[in-house]
């Protein structure tokens, strides 16, 4: 769910949602910076866009289009299909960062969830 991958901020949603609620600009350095310190942004030990990603199991991603890893999440998406894996991605409207923290008070929130585990159910019977 919304995973933050590019920690050089290459992709458009990092230069066009800097309004984005809950995961800023500001918070998404702090948690780089906690992440990496002085290491490299761009190294395969740290971001999966620069690691070999065929072999992988199937993989879920929701991210929604009002936060900045929205792209992050695309193209892991596009990178994973290209490497032959499955890859189930769904970009829900109008949600900021971790939205389905307020389910069930959001009905988003809720058939986030209730997807996630409907793809887990599928994949892990295979």
């Amino acid at each position: 769910m919304s995973p933050a991958l590019d920690f050089i901020g290459q992709g458009e949603s990092y230069r066009t949602l800097a309004d984005t609620p809950l995961l800023t600009p500001q918070m998404m350095a702090l948690f780089i910076d906690a992440y990496i310190g002085n290491g490299d942004p761009a190294s395969p030990l740290v971001t999966p866009f620069e690691s070999v990603l065929s072999g992988l199991p199937p993989t879920f991603v929701h991210v929604g289009s009002w936060e900045l890893p929205r792209d992050d999440s695309i193209q892991i998406a596009q990178k994973l299909h290209r490497a032959g894996s499955i890859a189930e991605l769904k970009v829900w409207e109008g949600m900021c960062h971790s939205w389905q923290l307020f389910a069930p008070m959001l009905e988003e929130g809720m058939a986030s969830i209730s997807e996630a585990a409907s793809f887990t159910k599928i994949h892990l019977r295979a």
